[in-house]
C-alpha cells in the first residue's frame, strides 16, 4: 500500500503502510481475537488505539499516499477497532457492541461529505454482518476489498459524483410523473400495512403476548396417563427440572446445582462417564454470585470415528428469572438426555459430545459467562474438530391453529402460519450442514421441519448458545419450536409442564437421533 503511481513511498509511508496491513489482519482475525484468552482483545485493542493515533498524528503532512484524507480514515477506523475490543475485553457484549460502533460509523460518515468515509462506513456495516456468518475466508476477502475500495477508490467515486453533479446542473429539469409518485406513495403504504403487525408485535412483548395466548389451546395437551414410554420419560425430565426444581437462574444457585446433579445422574444411568466442567462469572456484579457455574459433557466414542470432528448436541439448563422453565429450556434438556439414551445402543458414525450448559440466559447472555463460550474455548485449547453443533432451543409448545405461528414480516410468505413444525435455523458458514442435516431428517422422519437460512445473523435467529459457536468459525444449526415467535409464555411464570406436547417432543427426540446416527 506505499506505492502510488508506480513508486515506494518514503520510509514513513511505507512505515503508515505496514501500519495499516497489520490492522487489517487484526480485522481479519476477528473472531479468533474475540475467542483468544482475554488479554489478546485488549492487547489488540490498545494496539488499534496507538495505531488511531499514529495516524492522526500524521494527518496534517501531505505525502505521495498517504495524505490527509487518507492519514484521518486510518486514524476513524483503526481507533473504532482499538475501542470496540477494549470494551469487548471489559466484558461488554460484541451485539451490543456490533449496533453501537454501526451508528458511531454512519455519524463519521455523515459528518463527512466525501465518498472515502461511504465506503468506510459500509464497510464497518459489512464487516460486522460477514463476521457473523463464521466464515472466516469471507471476512478477510472482504476486509482486503473494502480496504481497496476505500484506499483507492474514493478518489474515483468523488470524481464520478462531481462530474454527475455539474451534468445534472446544465441540464433541463424533467417534470415527474404524477402518476408515477402515486403508484410509489401507493406501494410504500402497502409494503407500511403489510409489515406493520408483525413488526408491532415483534417489538411490543405484552402485544404478542396478548395475540398469541388467544390462540393458545387447551391444556394439558395429553393426560400424562395416556403418552407413550417415550412421551413419559421425557414429561418425567420436565417435570422434575421445571417443576420439582423450578427456576434455575444465575440468582438460583442450589437450583441450579439441583438441575446439574439430575443432569449428571440420568447420564450416568444410561452409561456415559460424565465430566463437569467448573467456571467462574468474570462479570459477578451481573448477579451477585460467588458461587461457580458449571458445565456437563457426556462422550459417545464410535469404534472408528469418522475423521472430520465430532458432533456436539447441546443445550442450555439454566432459566431466566422468574420462570420454572419448562419449554425454555427443560424440553430441550430432556431431548438431549433421551437422544443420549437411544444413541447409547446404537452405533453412530462419529463422536457425539452431549453438553447441558449454564448461564445462558441473562444477565450472561451475550457476554463471555455464557456457558456455551466458555465450553466452546475449551474445545479450542484442547484441540477438538468440530463436525457440527445441533442446538437445542425449546422444543416442546406447538400449536396447529392457523395463526398460531408468527414470523418477520415477508418470511411468514414461505413459512405456515400454524406452530405444529420446528425450525433448523443456519447461517451463511453452517449452510451445507443445514442441508445435509435437513436431507437426513427427511429420510428418518415426517415430523414436519423448516429451514430458515439467513446469510447475517437478526437478533431473531441470534438467541442461544450456537451464536459462540457461529463467532468462532464452527458450523452450528438451531433446533427450536421458535420461541416467542409461537410460545405466549416465553420467559413467563407460566412456562410449566403442562403446556407442553410430548408425544411431538417424542418425535423430534426420533429425528434428532436418526440424524446424530446417521451423519
Amino acid at each position: 500500500m506505499g506505492i502510488y503511481n508506480g513508486r515506494l513511498g518514503s520510509g514513513a509511508e511505507g512505515a503508515l503502510s505496514l501500519l495499516a496491513l497489520a490492522n487489517f489482519a487484526g480485522a481479519a482475525a476477528h473472531s479468533g481475537l474475540l475467542y483468544g484468552p482475554p488479554w489478546y482483545a485488549l492487547a489488540a485493542g490498545w494496539a488499534g488505539l496507538f495505531s488511531g493515533l499514529v495516524f492522526w498524528a500524521g494527518s496534517r503532512r501531505s505525502g505521495a499516499f498517504w495524505d490527509p484524507l487518507r492519514l484521518r480514515l486510518g486514524a476513524m477506523a483503526c481507533g473504532l477497532w482499538g475501542l470496540y475490543l477494549l470494551f469487548f475485553s471489559l466484558g461488554y457484549s460484541y451485539w451490543l457492541l456490533d449496533i453501537i460502533f454501526s451508528i458511531l460509523a454512519l455519524l463519521l460518515w455523515l459528518g463527512r461529505g466525501r465518498a472515502v468515509f461511504f465506503i468506510s462506513a459500509l464497510g464497518i456495516f459489512a464487516v460486522i454482518g460477514i463476521r457473523h456468518t463464521g466464515n472466516g475466508f469471507v471476512m478477510a476477502l472482504l476486509n482486503l476489498l473494502l480496504l481497496a475500495l476505500a484506499l483507492w477508490g474514493g478518489d474515483f467515486a468523488e470524481e464520478r459524483l462531481a462530474r454527475k453533479a455539474a451534468a445534472a446542473a446544465g441540464a433541463p429539469r424533467r417534470r415527474k410523473s404524477p402518476a408515477l409518485a402515486w403508484a410509489t406513495a401507493a406501494l410504500f403504504v402497502l409494503l407500511a400495512i403489510y409489515v406493520a403487525r408483525p413488526v408491532y408485535l415483534m417489538v411490543n412483548p405484552p402485544a404478542r403476548h396478548k395475540a398469541l395466548l388467544a390462540l393458545a389451546p387447551s391444556f394439558p395437551i395429553q393426560p400424562p396417563e395416556t403418552l407413550s414410554p417415550q412421551g413419559a420419560r421425557l414429561r418425567a425430565h420436565v417435570v422434575e427440572l421445571a417443576d420439582k426444581i423450578g427456576e434455575r437462574s444465575a440468582y438460583q444457585p442450589d437450583e441450579q446445582d439441583q438441575a446439574r446433579d439430575y443432569i449428571v445422574a440420568q447420564l450416568r444411568a444410561d452409561g456415559y462417564e460424565t465430566k463437569i466442567m467448573e467456571y467462574a462469572a468474570q462479570r459477578k456484579s451481573a448477579s451477585g454470585r460467588t458461587r461457580p457455574y458449571y458445565n456437563i459433557e457426556a462422550r459417545l466414542l464410535p469404534a472408528n470415528p469418522a475423521p472430520d470432528g465430532a458432533w456436539v448436541l447441546g443445550a442450555h439448563y439454566d432459566t431466566a428469572p422468574g420462570t420454572p422453565g419448562a419449554d425454555d429450556n427443560a424440553s430441550a434438556v430432556a431431548v438431549m438426555l433421551e437422544a443420549a439414551r437411544l444413541l447409547r445402543s446404537q452405533a453412530p458414525a462419529r463422536e457425539i459430545r452431549f453438553v447441558a450448559y449454564s448461564t445462558e440466559e441473562p444477565p450472561s447472555f451475550t457476554t463471555r459467562d455464557m456457558g456455551s463460550f466458555r465450553y466452546m474455548r475449551y474445545l479450542k485449547e484442547s484441540g477438538v474438530k468440530v463436525y457440527g453443533l445441533l442446538n437445542l432451543e425449546m422444543l416442546g409448545y406447538f400449536n396447529a391453529k392457523p395463526k398460531s405461528q408468527l414470523f418477520p414480516p415477508f418470511m411468514s410468505l414461505i413459512h405456515p402460519d400454524r406452530g405444529d413444525f420446528v425450525s433448523l435455523t443456519s447461517n451463511l458458514g453452517s449452510y451445507g450442514l443445514l442441508k445435509s442435516v435437513e436431507k437426513t431428517w427427511r429420510q428418518g422422519s415426517a415430523f414436519p421441519l423448516e429451514t430458515v437460512f439467513l446469510p447475517a445473523v437478526p437478533s431473531a435467529l441470534f438467541i442461544s448458545d450456537h451464536l459462540n459457536f457461529w463467532f468462532s468459525g464452527e458450523r452450528a444449526l438451531m433446533l427450536t419450536d421458535t420461541a416467542y415467535f409461537r410460545n405466549p409464555f416465553y420467559h413467563q411464570y407460566g412456562d410449566t409442564p403442562d403446556k407442553l406436547d410430548y408425544e411431538r417432543m417424542a418425535a423430534v427426540t426420533g429425528a434428532v437421533t436418526f440424524v446424530l446416527k446417521t451423519q
